[in-house]
């Protein structure tokens, strides 16, 4: 079989030439040929690249689950948490933006993006309690649960400032 490296390549070349499928293939078979080798990971987070160099965002999440799942322990995890919370919420979907975000900080608190994560999980506390209507008009039981998500936003602001106080954002926060 060719290296890993080479079979790499191979891949990277295959989608500058629009050659998607035989990209992505290249690059599966380097992670399934040659799973100990440090680039293994990398094929698998290349692919997702790939999707999202076209904007298909839904293929590049499904991309990145895949090298999570397979390569739980990768340099790339928690850069593929990030995109995956930016996909989510890109998609209103709150709670599971909220989970990628947090597992990506977690993976790696010193992440170029760490703050990014936690602003982005107060933005999608305060988008989630946006969506339910005013506080006024909603019954107590909705009031109590926008309250809860606000304060879910508070603690995610908090630990912004507390945690990266020099961010960008933190000075946004």
């Amino acid at each position: 079989p060719l290296r890993p490296q080479v079979l790499f390549q191979l891949g990277v070349a295959y989608n500058a030439a629009e050659q998607l499928d035989q990209a992505k293939a290249a690059l599966e078979e380097v992670a399934v040929l040659f799973p100990e080798h440090e680039i293994a990971p990398l094929a698998l987070y290349q692919i997702g690249v790939f999707f999202y160099e076209r904007k298909d965002y839904s293929r590049m999440a499904a991309a990145l689950e895949h090298l999570v799942q397979t390569f739980p322990n990768c340099a790339q995890v928690a850069d593929a948490y990030f995109w995956m919370g930016w996909i989510a919420q890109q998609d209103n979907q709150y709670d599971e933006a909220v989970a990628n975000f947090t597992l990506c900080v977690e993976a790696n608190p010193h992440y170029a993006n760490a703050a990014e994560c936690l602003f982005s999980i107060a933005q999608c506390h305060k988008d989630k309690a946006a969506k339910m209507g005013l506080p006024t008009v909603l019954s107590e039981a909705r009031r109590a649960e926008y309250r809860a998500i606000m304060m879910d936003a508070a603690i995610a602001y908090e630990d912004l400032l507390i945690n990266y106080p020099d961010s960008d954002r933190a000075q946004e926060a």
